[in-house]
């Protein structure tokens, strides 16, 4: 694989990555908010139950709060960055 074909599968790679954490993110979210601890048994309240969540998410523009940011990452899970001189 020449340079180029690896640079592009390499930013093809993140990008898939970043959607897929986004798409875990969101069914959790959904899980959490909509269900709660309810097992509900058929695919018809399931669907509607979901339709119902997503208006009102959306009517009250409910917004994320992005502030799990690389710094408290790392003091979260103890990483240390190892720098080199060379």
């Amino acid at each position: 694989m020449d340079l180029s074909a690896k640079a592009v599968w390499e930013i093809g790679w993140r990008y898939v990555k970043q959607g897929l954490r986004v798409a875990l993110y969101e069914i959790s979210l959904f899980a959490w908010q909509c269900l709660g601890t309810r097992r509900i048994g058929d695919l018809p309240l399931l669907a509607k139950e979901a339709r119902a969540w997503n208006e009102r998410v959306n009517q009250n523009r409910v917004m994320i709060d992005w502030t799990f940011d690389r710094k408290k990452t790392r003091e979260k899970f103890h990483y240390k960055i190892k720098r080199s001189r060379y």
